[in-house]
């Protein structure tokens, strides 16, 4: 019931949080990816800005020219003091002027020497060949500093000194590539941890808040169900006493009314089936009671007949009354076992020995097999014992082995074998009659239904009841032709059904 429970519990706090969860986490994410590219964006377009703006203040001709220890001409100053002035105004953390080799001209904070190779060239070469191409998307971003960067470059085109001092147009061959580096802070990443900030506490808030409301809704559920499935549960075990205590008035509610109702009905069915049977067995038991005194009288009648009366009519009497006896016999039969199918006699478990009550039950039908001449053996070991109710066992036993003795021809064989299976024992009757037909091998223990003249068809129901509430279950194997084998598994340490035999 707990397990039952816990897992409609479990699925509708899944059902309420993980939606509310997977909708912060995907509005998170399309918020950074948002920010990020609207950063890159507007990064581009400063790029492209601060190359034009470069290009036209700057006397980039000049640039080229610039040589190893011109860090202190007053051009080379003026040159980085635009450059600083260009890095403060875009809001850049560095600016400068490099060739395709990755080898600085000048940088706006002066922290490289002319012709100094930037640190980061070689991991930049494939973000620079994209840029002398003028390919879009020629930036990156660097997350090994403390403060995490987004670089870029961006290609200007210079005439060579020498074509430009000669007057001519600059061919492709007279263009010197040279190159735009910037850097700037990464500030998506404050914005992204500004919308945290704000976002996180509320997002749990809202999350705790979800899980409450389904904490509380999954009670409201599962405390109707895991009632309702108790109350069935006692119905199952036979307890139609005890009303069905979920109530409500949504679909749980209906189908808790629903079986209420026909817990109800079955135990009406029960009670009237209990005072049918009761009434059954008590109107035939009082007339047997009477015609066993009547054959008692009869019998004194006939001794006491003259002995000329007697020869012509003490056998034709006898037959009689030995008739009435038989037919007293198969009604007792016929109540008693109407009795132990209807009865619900709770059991009375105590360790028993099976080489014992088999021995007994092969007294009790050795006449009978004598007449018909048969054969009863057993197969036992002698120190098996189970926990079981002794009477009812033997009598569900004695029932299988006088089924078979009637379905054995004369010159056949019956044998009781009790095999021990560990936690179970397996108690078998086995015939050599012409078995039952497969057509109504699965009926048979069906009540009622019987494939002889005479007979209630209860035997194999009764034996079938009394296995179960030991815990245990009856089969039946049959060959048509060679015989039956009907078996009584039960455990070795039983346990009583609620309903009794």
């Amino acid at each position: 019931m707990r397990l039952f429970s816990t897992s409609i519990s479990t699925r509708l706090l899944l059902a309420f949080a993980a939606p509310t969860a997977l909708v912060f986490a995907i509005t998170g994410g399309f918020t950074y990816l948002s920010t990020r590219d609207a950063f890159r964006d507007e990064f581009a377009r400063k790029l492209d800005v601060l190359a034009t703006t470069i290009a036209a203040q700057v006397d980039t001709d000049r640039v080229l020219s610039l040589l190893p220890g011109d860090e202190d001409e007053r051009w080379y100053l003026d040159l980085a003091a635009e450059l600083e002035r260009q890095k403060r105004a875009a809001g850049l953390s560095a600016l400068y002027l490099i060739d395709p080799r990755g080898q600085v001209f000048v940088d706006a904070d002066r922290s490289y020497r002319i012709e100094e190779k930037l640190p980061h060239w070689d991991a930049d070469r494939p973000l620079i060949a994209r840029a002398l191409q003028r390919l879009p998307g020629a930036w990156i971003e660097d997350t090994d500093r403390p403060q995490p960067i987004y670089r870029a470059y961006k290609r200007l085109d210079v005439s060579r000194p020498d074509a430009a001092a000669l007057g001519d147009e600059p061919s492709a061959a007279d263009v010197e590539p040279l190159l735009l580096g910037v850097e700037a802070g990464l500030q998506y990443r404050a914005s992204i941890r500004r919308y945290a900030t704000t976002a996180t506490p509320v997002g749990l808030i809202s999350i705790a808040l979800i899980v409450l409301i389904a904490l509380v809704v999954s009670h409201t559920i599962t405390r109707p169900v895991s009632l309702l499935v108790e109350d069935a549960r006692h119905i199952g075990e036979g307890a139609l006493d005890v009303p069905v205590r979920a109530h409500g008035r949504d679909e749980i509610g209906f189908l808790a009314k629903t079986i209420d109702e026909m817990r109800a009905a079955l135990q009406r069915r029960d009670r009237d089936r209990q005072a049918m049977l009761a009434g059954i067995a008590h109107e035939v038991r009082n007339p047997l009671g009477g015609m066993e005194l009547f054959i008692g009288l009869l019998r004194e009648g006939i001794d006491e007949l003259t002995a000329a009366q007697l020869a012509e009519q003490r056998t034709q009497l006898r037959e009689y009354s030995g008739r009435v006896e038989r037919e007293l016999s198969y009604l007792k039969g016929v109540v008693n076992d109407f009795l132990a199918f209807a009865r619900e006699t709770p059991v009375n478990l105590q360790p028993c020995r099976v080489r014992q009550m088999f021995d007994d039950i092969v007294g009790v039908v050795a006449g009978d097999a004598e007449q018909r001449e048969l054969t009863v053996a057993i197969e036992c070991p002698p120190e098996l014992a189970i926990e079981a109710d002794e009477g009812a066992l033997r009598r569900a036993l004695l029932n299988l082995v006088q089924n078979a003795l009637q379905a054995t021809a004369a010159g056949g064989r019956v044998t009781m074998r009790a095999d021990d299976r560990g936690s179970q024992v397996a108690l078998a009757i086995t015939d050599t009659g012409k078995g039952i037909p497969a057509d109504k091998l699965a009926d048979v223990e069906t009540p009622f239904f019987t494939t002889k003249e005479k007979g209630t068809g209860l035997g194999l129901s009764i034996a079938g009841k009394i296995a179960r509430v030991h815990g245990g279950q009856l089969t039946i194997d049959s060959i048509e032709g060679r015989g039956t084998t009907v078996t009584l598994i039960v455990p070795r340490r039983a346990t009583a059904g609620a309903a009794g035999v």
